[in-house]
């Protein structure tokens, strides 16, 4: 109980501290209306999307963890105390799943949904500006299994029932900006930029920054550039990988765990039910995690392929 308590106190903290965050966003927007651009703060999006979620998801299972082990308690000496410590476990439990459900299916901010409305966005068809990403605004549950696509994909699958024409260029959804050309070559500029400052350090000389940036990063390899600009991606992917790595054993030992409970029971052995439910559970959780890493690692994968063919035009253009 004090640990659930203290995930949160934590996560009670940092929400104050993202409103406070919003707050402060907002009123820049209403007193510079004309503003084009009104990005969110890093440190906002990685609480928004990074931490707070997260914190919730753990508060969700230590809650989970601490009702069992009241309810077996209270199987095991059925007093006063012990009735009362399940209804405080079951309260606490309830408010936490319920905060985590809200967390992952509630629509996220994005730091390219902060533009003026005064100031048109995304490619325009024949004058007529194609349909926002609904990637932007997704929740992350709709993130981590892509259901932020599925209106798309009905009215392309059914037209008549919508009442929408056939599938056309003006009709696609537009790009995220950041997977666009111009913003993915000004990313990789700035990489280099920033692995310049990296190779010569804050306290050298303007003449050895200059010739760092003339001679250091030029004479480094293509491969150690495009390290060096999608290693974010990089170590992202490979997390996610590991992640379906480590959840592929879970299944079949759960299972296995499940058949032996089953076995036992038809024997007259003593095998309590809470047991098989909780290799249920995992069996689950872990299932889904692990369908959540694979998916989440090809995607990112085919997002740093598409970027890397715009960092590629950037280079044949230089050495022509």
């Amino acid at each position: 109980m004090l640990t659930l308590l203290w995930s949160q106190a934590w996560v009670l903290l940092l929400t104050l501290v993202k409103f406070a965050l919003a707050v402060n966003h907002r009123l820049f927007a209403l007193r510079h209306p004309d503003v084009p651009h009104r990005q969110i703060g890093a440190f906002y999006t990685t609480l928004e999307q990074h931490v707070i979620p997260y914190l919730v998801l753990y508060s969700a299972l230590t809650g989970f963890f601490d009702l069992r082990t009241a309810i077996l308690d209270y199987h095991s000496f059925p007093y006063g105390p012990a009735r009362e410590a399940v209804k405080v476990e079951a309260a606490l439990f309830a408010i936490s799943s319920t905060l985590a459900v809200l967390e992952f299916v509630a629509p996220r901010p994005s730091r390219f949904s902060s533009r003026s409305a005064s100031v048109p966005m995304g490619v325009t068809v024949d004058g007529k500006p194609l349909p926002p990403t609904p990637e932007v605004h997704a929740s992350l549950a709709s993130l981590a299994t892509f259901s932020y696509m599925e209106s798309f994909q009905l009215r392309c699958a059914f037209p008549k029932r919508y009442d929408v024409g056939p599938l056309k260029l003006d009709n696609i959804p537009d790009l995220r900006p950041d997977d666009k050309t111009a913003r993915v070559l000004l990313s990789y500029r700035h990489s280099l930029t920033r692995l310049d400052a990296f190779a010569v350090g804050d306290e050298a000389a303007a003449d050895a920054q200059r010739e760092a940036r003339e001679e250091g990063v030029e004479s480094l390899g293509l491969t150690w550039k495009l390290v060096w600009h999608f290693w974010p991606a990089l170590v992202a992917q490979n997390v996610y990988s590991l992640i379906r790595v480590a959840m592929n054993g879970f299944p079949p030992l759960m299972l296995k765990g499940i058949l032996a409970h089953i076995g036992a029971r038809n024997r007259g052995e003593d095998a309590p039910v809470h047991v098989a439910v909780l290799y249920a559970w995992v069996l689950f959780l872990t299932t889904l995690v692990g369908s959540i890493g694979s998916s989440q690692a090809l995607f990112i994968g085919r997002r740093v392929c598409l970027r890397l063919r715009c960092a590629s035009s950037l280079l044949l253009l230089s050495a022509g």
